[in-house]
């Protein structure tokens, strides 16, 4: 919910308001985590706690009496405190609020949420007391004043200029008619949830039709269960889930497929490139080795093989050389490469990052999932160099970002093999090797092109490129992205937090096995928070 509510801060122009919920929301939530711990911690410390429910104090039950007091004062308040709100915020704060639906809107937020926590925390069942209204009052007054003061001093810190905000709130402004109907229909309808409960409480329902009372039941469902959307998304997964698997066991599709990467190959990407007058035979011997060891659909047989049948420290060797030499080939290629090529070599390139993806999420086997998805990294790579022409900044960080992540990842298959023979089967490893755990799951972030690590940082950067437009290539790229993720996710929750076989002995990272992992993480940190100012050959 925190997060909707900071994306319609951001569709009503307050971007600083959104980001400073942002940190508050991280501040609350860094504290319900830590009290939770204290909690557990407790609870492991002494088995008695928390004590039975037998072992409490009784108290003395019987229904509450209605607090007309308290019940006046929370309506009240609710309804006259965020018009306080808005002349303090023009007035003493100064907010605009001339011709800026957005801040109305923020401050008719603040009446929503403040009624429905009156109404959530009180349950107008408290005893009439001045001193219960009075710290109702001021609890509410402080919370949201303090919030307002405190994101007005966020936005002033980052955009000095009023003029900004004020711009930005008047480009998210609605139609007029529009925005006066959604303030009355839901001013309407807290008022009406008000008389409501106000009514219930004396023993005085409304009486309504039964057609009402079962519409309405349907629709606490329908709600209840957010729109049956997450039904309807394991539905479809586990569809796409059995489709993709029957294709990927289908020999006709197979055999359609490689003849398709092949005739892309060879009947539109070579004749191209012996029409170009100045591509020699050494440019094609560069292009063979930069296709085979930087692997790319229909030809990547020899990087699969080889990460596929090679065991231990020749197979992580082979990870981390296979692509550098491919890319050092296509460094070869960057001058030579002509317009004529651009469009076979992006088709092929989109073709081999759709086919190692959806490959990748149906393997069982570890070391072919992973393989498959050095090829989707591989696969988007050429696309980039297709369009660029050449070897780039952002290319050499994503290339060496790349061999990082895949060689770390198999570096940490190796280890779980030399621990337990098997990784295909093998689950629990969060609770028997907590450090393995930890650095396996930061690679694996990693490989997902997560913040701050180098794929994320040159994904970013290379689809930011002046050669790059919106267009359908983008939703290939973003899918393979995207299925590739998954596929890590899916690969990080089988290993770590699977079912533990205790019959296996467990021996957690040793020292050196920690360094080198450790290294790598390191090395990725500092690509992805490296400056693109070096010079390379383009």
């Amino acid at each position: 919910a925190q997060m909707g509510y900071m994306i319609m801060e951001c569709g009503l122009g307050a971007f600083a308001l959104a980001i400073f919920h942002l940190v508050a929301h991280g501040f609350f939530k860094a504290t319900i985590f830590l009290n939770c711990g204290d909690v557990i911690q407790a609870a492991r410390r002494d088995p008695r706690y928390p004590p039975l429910l037998s072992n409490l104090k009784k108290t003395p039950t019987g229904e509450k009496k209605f607090s007309r007091l308290t019940w006046g004062a929370g309506f009240v308040m609710t309804l006259i405190l965020p018009f306080i709100i808005l002349l303090a915020a023009h007035g003493v704060l100064n907010i605009p609020l001339i011709n800026s639906q957005g801040a109305i809107i923020l401050l008719f937020f603040a009446w929503v949420t403040s009624s429905q926590a009156i109404l959530t925390l009180n349950r107008l069942q408290a005893i009439s007391s001045w001193k219960v209204t009075a710290a109702m009052f001021l609890t509410l007054l402080g919370v949201v004043g303090t919030y307002l003061f405190a994101a007005e001093r966020f936005t002033h810190f980052l955009y000095p200029n009023k003029a900004h905000v004020a711009f930005f709130f008047r480009a998210a402004a609605l139609p007029g008619f529009l925005f006066d109907l959604i303030v009355s229909a839901t001013a309407s309808a807290i008022i009406a949830g008000w008389v409501i409960i106000y009514a219930k409480a004396h023993q005085q329902p409304f009486k309504t039709h039964e057609w009402i009372n079962r519409f309405l039941i349907r629709l606490y469902v329908l709600l209840l269960k957010r729109l049956y959307l997450e039904d309807f998304y394991g539905r479809l997964g586990r569809k796409i889930s059995t489709g993709i698997d029957w294709l990927d066991k289908n020999l006709l599709f197979q055999i359609g497929i490689h003849l398709a990467g092949f005739f892309i190959l060879l009947g539109m990407l070579l004749p191209a490139m012996m029409q170009a007058g100045d591509f020699t035979i050494t440019h094609l011997l560069l292009f063979s080795v930069a296709i085979l060891f930087l692997p790319l659909f229909p030809l990547h047989g020899v990087y699969l093989m080889a990460l596929t049948r090679c065991k231990g420290v020749p197979r992580t060797l082979l990870v981390f050389l296979m692509p550098m030499l491919g890319g050092l080939a296509v460094s070869g290629l960057s001058p030579n490469v002509s317009a004529a090529i651009q469009p076979a070599l992006i088709l092929l390139a989109l073709l081999s990052a759709l086919y190692s993806a959806f490959t990748a999420w149906v393997q069982i086997e570890v070391t072919r999932r992973l393989a498959y998805g050095g090829i989707a990294f591989s696969a988007i790579l050429w696309w980039y160099f297709a369009h660029t022409g050449g070897v780039t900044q952002q290319a050499v960080v994503y290339i060496s970002a790349m061999v990082l992540t895949t060689s770390g990842l198999f570096l940490g298959l190796q280890v779980v093999v030399a621990r337990l023979g098997d990784t295909d089967h093998i689950g629990g490893l969060a609770q028997s090797m907590p450090r393995f755990a930890f650095v396996f799951s930061l690679l694996v972030m990693a490989a997902m092109g997560l913040p701050p690590f180098g794929l994320f940082s040159a994904l970013i950067e290379m689809l930011l490129h002046h050669t790059i437009r919106i267009s359908w290539e983008l939703w290939v790229i973003g899918l393979t992205w995207l299925m590739g993720s998954w596929c890590f996710l899916d690969l990080m929750q089988g290993l770590l937090f699977g079912s533990l076989h205790t019959n296996i002995p467990h021996r957690d990272l040793s020292r050196t096995e920690g360094a080198l992992l450790a290294g790598v993480l390191i090395l990725l940190l500092v690509l992805g928070m490296a400056p693109y100012g070096f010079v390379v050959k383009s």
